[in-house]
């Protein structure tokens, strides 16, 4: 395990060592003579450098090595115009402990190596987050999980295990013909990681790599404050490089895609007023809602309805069935994968995208219900037990708890996403206000019908919108006293930059 609580001098004498020995005795490196090019390449380059002193091949520095086309890493324009100035792409724990581990120590001399930044880096899942810097970093180092991708399932049956650079592709073609499945992501590009870290209370345990340089497990037994600040904190405790999730039994299901002319409108909003109170006594139905804008086809109404048992037409969906004039419908019985594939390709990538006439325009109003009993069987709902270390108390339910602190009186809740994609950062400005607007206005209108809530769905989130402040303020000081006892330097609030920070 790699030395943690180093002063300054014995640090410095292991960076050396690292330059000095890497390799085999009296060797160094075939590619040591470009030593000098890499330091000129930028001041965040010392941190590279000594990053490929170590981890070889893992190290890619943009500058001097095979072209890499960011474009492929990113979902979003934002993210993939960043100039970042090497990626490292770990194959295991022990290889993120020790990039972590160097770019932390080699923060705290940054002046010596010339950036009195450190060496500022950011940890890429899935790479579909559209909050600029969250998964990418200007001028500093990209984690880039996605070859720690293995997803494999315990013996009995009841937990996957899945690396941190899975997409939810690799985890349901796994789980599918084993009949089982996890609470997931509904896109099949989208990173396990990131969406897990937004908000989810079926991790059985974590295994992550803190700013010292340890593998730890965060389990309801061990590192118990850890586990459930890891519930919905996002990237602000460590590099998280597995996570074993609860399975459950899964079968072929009845769902798919059904999308209306525009003039429906209010039909729609009569059957997702149906469905929102029909929902309550029968949990096995989802509905996503999006009413969409292109340029070429102008408005339309697209719902993704599944019910996830072999049951066509349930009743808690027949409303939409029956609304006309319909333009499409997929409807039918097949699996998770199948069903995520399909949403999938409904989401515009390589696009500028965030949480107004502009070219290239696509703008999509979400509406997705949960009913009490999706709460009632998560910890989300937060009344129940205590599981903190050190006298915290962190209420939850069976599963253990949340800090999410949402309030599901009132239920069903329905969460709101607002999504627009372009291609001209031109228009960057112009749409970010427009957002802006049409949130504050949205926001009003809900708390004058005294039906709105405080809560903001991270994985959803605008990065002007306070995620972490929204669970509450008791919630944002217990993570911050987790944030503390694990991460006492802050590596992860100063370093990490990016995504949804607890101080500041």
């Amino acid at each position: 395990m790699l030395a943690h609580g180093m002063g300054v001098m014995p640090m410095l004498a292991v960076l050396l060592a690292l330059i000095c020995f890497s390799g085999p005795v009296g060797a160094r490196p075939a590619w040591f003579a470009d030593h000098a090019a890499w330091r000129e390449a930028s001041s965040a380059s010392y941190c590279c450098f000594v990053l490929r002193l170590r981890l070889h091949d893992q190290v890619i520095h943009l500058a001097l090595d095979s072209y890499v086309d960011a474009r492929t890493l990113y979902w979003s324009q934002q993210e993939a115009s960043l100039s970042l100035s090497c990626i490292v792409r770990p194959r295991n724990a022990r290889d993120v402990s020790t990039a972590v581990w160097i770019l932390g120590s080699m923060s705290r001399l940054g002046s010596y190596f010339g950036s009195e930044s450190g060496c500022p880096f950011a940890i890429r899942g899935g790479g579909h987050s559209p909050v600029v810097g969250s998964a990418n970093m200007e001028g500093g180092v990209t984690i880039d999980l996605s070859a720690m991708k293995d997803v494999s399932v315990r013996a009995d049956r009841s937990v996957v295990s899945v690396g941190a650079g899975s997409k939810w592709r690799d985890v349901y073609l796994q789980l599918d013909p084993m009949g089982l499945t996890v609470t997931g992501g509904r896109v099949t590009t989208v990173g396990a990681a990131g969406l897990t870290l937004g908000a989810c209370d079926n991790v059985e345990k974590y295994e992550i790599v803190l700013a010292s340089g340890a593998i730890v497990n965060a389990n309801e037994g061990e590192n118990a404050d850890l586990w459930l600040a890891l519930r919905g904190g996002s990237n602000n405790f460590g590099v998280v490089t597995r996570f074993d999730l609860e399975t459950f039994d899964q079968g072929p299901f009845w769902g798919g895609l059904v999308a209306y002319q525009i003039s429906s409108r209010h039909q729609q909003f009569d059957a997702i007023e149906r469905y929102s109170e029909a929902v309550e006594t029968d949990p096995y139905a989802s509905l996503v809602s999006n009413y969409a804008y292109t340029e070429d086809v102008g408005w339309l109404v697209a719902n993704n309805l599944h019910y996830t048992k072999p049951e066509p037409n349930a009743d808690v969906l027949r409303s939409f069935m029956h609304i006309q004039p319909r333009i499409f419908s997929t409807m039918r019985l097949s699996n998770m994968t199948d069903f995520t594939n399909e949403i999938a390709q409904q989401d515009p990538s390589h696009m500028r995208f965030t949480l107004l006439p502009c070219h290239g325009l696509v703008w999509a109003l979400t509406y997705q219900p949960f009913s009490s009993a999706a709460f009632s069987r998560s910890g989300l709902n937060g009344g129940g037990a205590s599981g903190g270390r050190n006298g915290d108390d962190y209420s939850g339910g069976d599963d253990g708890g949340s800090v999410l602190e949402i309030d599901p009186s009132g239920a069903p809740l329905t969460v709101l996403l607002l999504s627009v994609y372009w291609l001209d950062a031109a228009d960057d400005e112009h749409i970010e206000a427009a957002l802006k607007d049409f949130t504050r206005r949205a926001d009003d209108a809900a708390r004058r019908m005294n039906l709105g809530r405080s809560w903001v769905y991270l994985s959803y989130a605008a990065p002007w919108q306070d995620a972490l402040g929204s669970y509450g303020a008791a919630n944002k000081a217990r993570l911050q006293r987790v944030s503390r006892r694990y991460d006492p330097r802050g590596v992860f609030q100063k370093n990490v930059p990016g995504g949804f920070k607890l101080f500041g």
